[in-house]
């Protein structure tokens, strides 16, 4: 089975992944498809990265596909409204530093993955994909848009996926 996780969905993911792991219920998915993803930008540096991958099936050359669109506007406002900074010694966040809160997943590939690459796929949105473009919907909602349920098809072993959607099931 595969799920697909859009917007906040994906903090749903995060969690799930997060318990996973501290039960014995070792469910798997054959990949993970992550689309305009509100969670930390560099998720696959840290340990709750670890635990998403770890959610991949053993039985599958599956793999994590994230989508993100550069142009997306309510993630850059969620970047902006939410913000979480580069970790400095000790874990405490930069906040005092110059540097510029990281964006969320679903924008672009800013953070490098060092111990997950061949599991991690990133699947760049352009406007050329995203029918009403100018649409700031459209920018964020295209989880259904026709070139990502064939991206789904091409990649399902079976298509048959569990949404995760904005916190609904």
């Amino acid at each position: 089975m595969d799920v697909v996780a859009g917007s906040m969905g994906n903090f749903v993911l995060e969690e799930l992944a997060k318990a996973r792991c501290d039960t014995n219920k070792k469910f798997a998915f054959d990949n993970i498809f992550m689309s305009a993803a509100d969670v930390r930008g560099d998720i696959f540096n840290l340990e709750e990265g670890q635990y998403i991958i770890d959610m991949l099936s053993s039985d599958a050359n599956g793999k994590v596909y994230v989508f993100q669109n550069e142009h997306d506007t309510q993630l850059k406002f969620t970047t902006l409204k939410y913000p979480d900074y580069p970790l400095g010694s000790f874990g405490v966040p930069l906040l005092l530093s110059r540097r510029r809160p990281i964006p969320r997943l679903g924008l672009r590939e800013e953070w490098s993955i060092i111990y997950m690459k061949d599991k991690v796929e990133y699947v760049q949105v352009t406007l050329d994909n995203v029918p009403n473009r100018f649409d700031v919907g459209a920018q964020h909602g295209y989880l259904f848009d026709d070139f990502a349920i064939k991206f789904y098809k091409d990649k399902c072993v079976g298509f048959g996926f569990t949404l995760m959607y904005n916190n609904r099931f």
